[in-house]
């Protein structure tokens, strides 16, 4: 890894990741599940910007090609590009905590495989990243309703 190139995005843009099929040379499943479990667990905690790669490589976690471990070892690359890179919280007291924006983003019918829809969301506080986890979910187009009794 040392000897690595870096990479500027998690994933290449424009892949297309779909399941094996007879054809198709696999590979090693255990190294490709620690290497999302790692990518999974380093989105939670200290990269929050590798969540969708981290999600899009684990659901092929049984299912997998040489594409698939590629794709992972590019966003590893992209790792090694932003090492130095860190997020800081801090306390403002000139911004109140109003200041809240949540943006969403959905990617209709596009898998390639379930062709399911693909949602995620981001919240900024006060101007900080919190994202949210991305999901295959079809949302409800009626919210429940308060009923007083």
């Amino acid at each position: 890894m040392r000897n690595a190139t870096s990479a500027s995005t998690p994933l290449v843009p424009g892949t297309k990741l779909r399941s094996a099929t007879p054809d198709d040379k696999l590979c090693n499943i255990e190294l490709y599940q620690e290497l999302t479990g790692s990518l999974n667990h380093l989105a939670v905690f200290s990269w929050p910007d590798i969540t969708f790669a981290g999600s899009k490589l684990s659901k092929y976690n049984a299912n997998l090609t040489m594409m698939h471990f590629k794709a992972a070892l590019h966003a590893r690359r992209y790792l090694k590009s932003t090492c130095n890179c860190c997020i800081v919280y801090y306390r403002s007291m000139a911004v109140l905590i109003i200041d809240i924006l949540c943006c969403s983003d959905s990617d209709l019918t596009r898998g390639e495989d379930d062709r399911k829809s693909y949602t995620g969301y981001i919240f900024l506080i006060c101007g900080v990243q919190y994202p949210g986890q991305p999901t295959s979910n079809t949302l409800s187009l009626f919210p429940a309703r308060k009923r007083n009794i």
